[in-house]
């Protein structure tokens, strides 16, 4: 749940920030649809403990990373920022696993996934987002985000047949209605 804060995050960035503008019927949707991501992700036995702050700290400075992109985007090459991106995180990622001791070779399945992920998740939809990002306002891009628990909600379903609760139910409706 804490993580659904880069919404607020990016909102503010946008609006603050960046200078753009909701009109105040997006004001009311913003509104509606970041509380129906909340009602998604919210769960009740959840403790607040420095993890919570490193989530929320997370959630900031990518939010912060995305309004820089924003404001500076027009003057990155994004065939160079995209590959220093991805060389950066894997290069954290490897020392992380590194210095705990965890660093093992993957199977041969290991490395199904992971280019499946790596072309899927790294690499189409940070294209396609970064596309949005250069030709939409970052706050209304935020908020066109919060849909991402609901198409969660809806692949459980389809891939795990995972059905959902009525938390989610009402959480979805939220942002599909914001």
């Amino acid at each position: 749940m804490l993580n659904q804060i880069s919404t607020v995050f990016s909102v503010g960035f946008g609006l603050i920030w960046l200078r753009e503008h909701f009109t105040p019927m997006q004001l009311v949707g913003t509104a509606i649809a970041i509380v129906g991501s909340f009602i998604i992700a919210y769960q009740p036995d959840a403790r607040l403990q420095w993890g919570a702050l490193l989530i929320i700290v997370g959630s900031f400075c990518y939010s912060l990373h995305f309004a820089v992109v924003k404001r500076q985007g027009n003057t990155i090459d994004f065939l160079n920022f995209f590959f220093y991106r991805v060389l950066s995180t894997a290069l954290v990622l490897f020392l992380s696993a590194a210095g705990r001791q965890v660093l093992t070779w993957p199977s041969a399945q290991g490395w199904l996934i992971i280019l499946l992920t790596a072309t899927v998740d790294v690499t189409i939809s940070r294209f396609f987002y970064y596309q949005a990002l250069r030709r939409l306002k970052l706050s209304l891009l935020s908020v066109i985000s919060t849909l991402s628990p609901v198409a969660a909600v809806v692949w459980a379903f389809l891939l795990f047949g995972t059905l959902a609760t009525g938390q989610q139910l009402l959480g979805g409706a939220g942002v599909l209605l914001g």
